[in-house]
């Protein structure tokens, strides 16, 4: 791979409640370039623009009057920096150094610059909605770029999902054992993104993945449709044949939808068939535990993986389908 220089771009959000502001402006106080945005439903009141080097621009948004500035707990003190441009003109503030540069739309959206006016990164939009978790007031915030269909990005830390490149694939940013998290990603186009955020997020697609039953129409091994075969294998050799409409045991309140067998030493065969809605490639994530393989198409997908129950873990691939066409699955554990 070859070498990336360190170009990078640092994000941060800060946030609270809004009301409309019809103008937008800037000004500017030491090494931050402060825009106050015309203000749009779910966008942001003020975007903030930190410049701490030729090659580093930190941004922050808000929905109020003020920052919540609390120290960073991955950005380290940076030497002062005022060595840069502002201008303001009908595509928006632009800020300027002698090797990046990045515009701040009236509306709040980002595009990032090199030094030779070539966009690194464009379409860059920020969304923020009002949310309460644990009963305490905050928010969800989306951030948004367009990329080039033949870029890619590596990092996001230490994951066991099989995944290398992370365009257009999904990842769940939290710390958990053998997971480990770092919210950087650098691309093949020579910049990096940091995300200076604690919270749990997510990369890729916002909505995450959803159960079988959600994307597809599933029918049995027989074709009887809405629901695949189960077919549970005792240690002693008995048998139990029922249809599962749903496949997910991930809980204290879901593993009660497991049928009353004994699971000590058995095996498991959930088989029948897939029907897209629409063609085109499906990204699947398998969470599981215990030994497992599964074939879709007829062919190997998931290649036999174990975790121990306690610990689970997700394993990631893809596969192209066509409308209303029955794709043979099998999934065995």
């Amino acid at each position: 791979m070859k070498t990336i220089s360190r170009l990078s771009l640092l994000l941060a959000f800060f946030l609270a409640a809004c009301s409309p502001r019809p103008d937008w402006s800037y000004t500017v106080s030491g090494n931050e370039v402060l825009v106050r945005t015309r203000l749009h439903w779910e966008g942001p009141r003020q975007v903030r623009l930190q410049i701490l080097g030729e090659e580093i621009i930190r941004v922050s948004a808000t929905l109020e009057n003020r920052w919540a500035d609390r120290a960073s707990l991955v950005v380290v003190p940076q030497p002062d920096f005022r060595d840069f441009q502002v201008e303001k003109t009908e595509e928006g503030v632009r800020v300027s150094t002698a090797k990046l540069s990045a515009i701040v739309s009236p509306d709040g959206g980002i595009d990032f610059y090199d030094a030779a006016g070539k966009l690194l990164l464009g379409g860059g939009d920020l969304r923020i909605w009002p949310a309460s978790v644990e009963e305490k007031e905050a928010f969800e915030v989306h951030t948004f770029f367009e990329s080039d269909p033949d870029e890619a990005f590596y990092g996001l830390g230490q994951h066991q999902t099989g995944e290398f490149n992370r365009k257009g694939t999904g990842e769940e940013i939290y710390q958990y054992n053998t997971k480990i998290s770092v919210p950087f990603v650098v691309s093949t186009k020579g910049y990096g993104l940091l995300f200076d955020a604690y919270s749990y997020s997510r990369w890729g697609n916002p909505d995450g993945y959803w159960p079988l039953n959600h994307v597809f129409k599933l029918c049995d091994k027989d074709g009887v449709e809405w629901a695949l075969t189960g077919t549970y294998t005792a240690a002693d050799g008995t048998t139990l044949t029922r249809r599962e409409k749903v496949l997910c045991f991930e809980d204290e309140w879901a593993i009660r939808d497991l049928p009353d067998f004994p699971l000590a030493g058995a095996k498991v065969v959930y088989e029948g068939s897939l029907v897209a809605k629409e063609s085109g490639e499906y990204h699947f994530s398998q969470y599981y535990a215990g030994f497992q393989r599964t074939e879709l198409g007829g062919e190997e997908v998931m290649s036999r993986r174990w975790r121990p129950a306690w610990n689970p873990n997700s394993y990631r691939f893809s596969a192209h389908l066509e409308q209303g066409v029955r794709t043979p699955v099998r999934i065995e554990w």
